[in-house]
């Protein structure tokens, strides 16, 4: 639940920050195995066989151990399908920003990253930053 109010809050932000933040929680950099379970299944610190049924959520108690192995084999299935789109719709969306970005540059526009990192490094050259 603590995930799902982090994500609402994050999409009200700005939709960069939810787009970034849904690209990390779709690459294999975001780890969730401490909490999740087909995670901790598939990166082996949970097995399976190992989990106790009064552990289980209410739906996957009554299943038998073929059920539930068959279950998880699914949902892990779906997450890796849906972890796939995202990442290829992260490389379109980038690909996209990236080629309006130079066609920005080429007209010699300025984008607000840009005008925001331009008074950035400003600021803080007067500050006594310096910038490569």
């Amino acid at each position: 639940m603590r995930q799902e109010a982090q994500d609402v809050s994050n999409q009200s932000l700005s939709s960069n920050s939810f787009f970034s933040r849904t690209a990390t929680k779709a690459s294999s950099n975001y780890s969730t195995s401490s909490w999740d379970l087909i995670s901790a299944i598939e990166d082996g610190s949970t097995k399976i066989e190992d989990i106790k049924k009064e552990d289980l959520p209410e739906e996957f108690a009554n299943m038998s151990q073929q059920e539930l192995e068959a279950h998880i084999n699914k949902l892990a299935a779906d997450r890796k399908r849906i972890q796939k789109e995202i990442n290829d719709a992260t490389v379109k969306r980038e690909a996209y920003i990236a080629e309006a970005k130079k066609e920005a540059a080429e007209r010699s526009e300025k984008d607000l990253d840009d005008v925001l990192i331009e008074a950035i490094k400003k600021q803080a050259t007067t500050k006594g930053f310096t910038f490569n």
